[in-house]
């Protein structure tokens, strides 16, 4: 089994498309870190230009794998100068999450769908998938250990929801909610999550999981201050549709003729003798034919 999906080829839409998102992700996430009016020391300076040129490069999909793979060190070093303490912000888990999902995209072929890449070369649209297989497994170890640290009392009596909601809702007091509800829904946020890490990868349960995945993020969006955490976790999914799918839903919303095999770009050069087709003699009239015209 390990074997047939390392092996395993298919179009590579799933993987333009993510490449757009992530890129997209990231400038929410760190351009205005990246600039110089924010900190106009020369070694900022320099990996904010890194930064915008190479996620620039790789939103349009310009030598698409190696853009893709400069943007993952930027936002390693934005999260290392995190870890220093120049920029709390940037050292968290949900941007360590998006660097890793950036440095593994960078191994698939991101660039045949979608991209400069592929209208300068003509590629076809499929290629290995292996890489994105391990973004997929980066997502169900997430909700395998969000699931996992919150099997306690604390978490699943509701304590630790009514502690989280006092702090942003109301400073210090209780919020008042029930405490049946406080618990039903931390048990329903632990079983959720534990769903998601084995479930996705079933086609047959993946129909259910990815709406109720796409509503839980979106409700801690609504909720918790999470910034770009539930539009990278949502734009991650696309690792588990089928390819043959997705390619086939582009087709149907854009047309087959929108998104079509192009020829690469060649260079002109003059016409010569033997491009020009010799042109063609009408055939000769009989004599009596001839002489009827005269």
């Amino acid at each position: 089994m390990i074997a047939d999906r390392l092996a395993r080829e298919g179009s590579t839409r799933s993987a333009g498309l993510l490449r757009i998102a992530l890129a997209l992700i990231v400038w929410v996430r760190y351009a205005s870190g990246m600039t110089p009016w924010h900190d106009p020391a020369p070694e900022r300076v320099v990996l904010g230009l890194v930064f915008f040129v190479s996620s620039s490069m790789m939103l349009v999909g310009w030598c698409s794998r190696a853009a893709t793979a400069v943007t993952a060190l930027t936002t390693l070093a934005a999260y290392l100068l995190g870890a220093r303490g120049d920029e709390p912000n940037w050292y968290h888990h949900h941007t360590f999450l998006l660097t890793v999902a950036l440095g593994l995209l960078a191994m698939a072929p991101c660039g045949r769908s979608f991209s400069v890449d592929r209208w300068r070369s003509g590629v076809p649209e499929r290629g290995p998938l292996w890489a994105l297989d391990l973004i997929g497994l980066q997502v169900a170890i997430v909700y395998a250990w969000g699931a996992a640290i919150k099997v306690d009392r604390a978490f699943l009596s509701g304590h630790d929801l009514d502690v989280i909601a006092a702090y942003l809702y109301t400073g210090a007091l209780p919020v008042g909610l029930p405490s049946w509800v406080l618990s039903g829904a931390a048990g329903g946020v632990v079983v959720l999550e534990a769903a998601l890490a084995v479930g996705l990868w079933s086609a047959a349960s993946r129909r259910w999981l990815l709406p109720a995945g796409i509503v839980l993020h979106a409700t801690i969006y609504w909720l918790l201050p999470v910034s770009t955490f539930t539009v990278t976790m949502i734009s991650l999914y696309l690792v588990f549709l089928d390819p043959e799918a997705v390619h086939a839903a582009v087709d149907r919303v854009v047309g087959p003729g929108c998104v079509r095999e192009i020829a690469p770009v060649a260079r002109w050069r003059a016409p010569r003798e033997d491009d020009v087709a010799p042109r063609s003699r009408a055939p000769a009239l009989p004599r009596e034919r001839q002489g009827q015209l005269r």
